[in-house]
């Protein structure tokens, strides 16, 4: 510091050196986006292999910006989750590999400041199996020899079929259920006499038969 009046100037004169200087300390814990979610996120969507899952938000206490997710696979009680490999989108399609676990779904709320406490959905349903299917894919009517042949396969997750052959009554309006035995494919029918029948095949699985079973009508004369 150099002191002056009307005379002139005096001579310099030094100051003590400060400290060494420090860089300027880092915060460790920056600031919460929020507590924690107000109401969880919850999942739509049925329970069955190939079905479409899909997350609705969580009602967050401050105000998100951006959202990440995480799809897990629990036991059938809801318990000991783990997270599910490349699920981080909003909705996830059920596989072989989630029969008979439940699903849930964790979402994380973040702003411009810090993200918040995951919020997780309730578990869905135990996952099932997807259900059977049928499809009749040959028939062939024997006129002379009075006898028919089918040829079907199933789709979904089946394991075997049931097939029923039922010769309709001659009383106009008259109802008979369908007696259905284990079968496969082909099967045959011999010596039926003459009249209208109606053949129907159904695959079964874990999850019971095909609701809708296979049909096919035909005349022996």
């Amino acid at each position: 510091m150099t002191a002056s009046n009307a005379g002139g100037s005096g001579p310099a004169a030094a100051s003590s050196a400060v400290s060494v200087v420090s860089p300027q300390p880092r915060s460790l814990a920056p600031p919460s986006i929020a507590d924690s979610a107000v109401v969880s996120p919850s999942i739509a969507g049925g329970a069955v292999v190939g079905v479409r899952l899909t997350e609705s938000h969580a009602r967050w206490s401050n105000l998100p910006t951006s959202f990440a997710y995480q799809w897990e696979r629990c036991n059938a009680a809801g318990g000991r989750c783990r997270p599910i490999a490349d699920a981080t989108g909003r909705s996830y399609t059920l596989t072989a590999a989630d029969v008979g676990s439940t699903i849930r779904v964790l979402e994380t709320a973040s702003n411009a400041r810090a993200s918040g406490v995951p919020a997780s959905s309730a578990p869905s349903a135990v996952v099932k199996p997807q259900p059977p299917n049928t499809l009749l894919s040959a028939a062939t009517i024997d006129q002379a020899g009075a006898a028919a042949t089918f040829r079907f396969r199933g789709g979904g997750h089946w394991t075997g079929f049931e097939c029923s052959l039922a010769r309709r009554p001659a009383r106009l309006g008259a109802k008979t259920p369908p007696r259905y035995a284990a079968c496969r494919s082909p099967v045959s029918f011999t010596h039926l006499a003459a009249g209208v029948y109606v053949f129907r095949v159904r695959a079964v699985g874990p999850g019971g038969a095909d609701a809708t079973p296979a049909s096919r009508s035909f005349t022996i004369s």
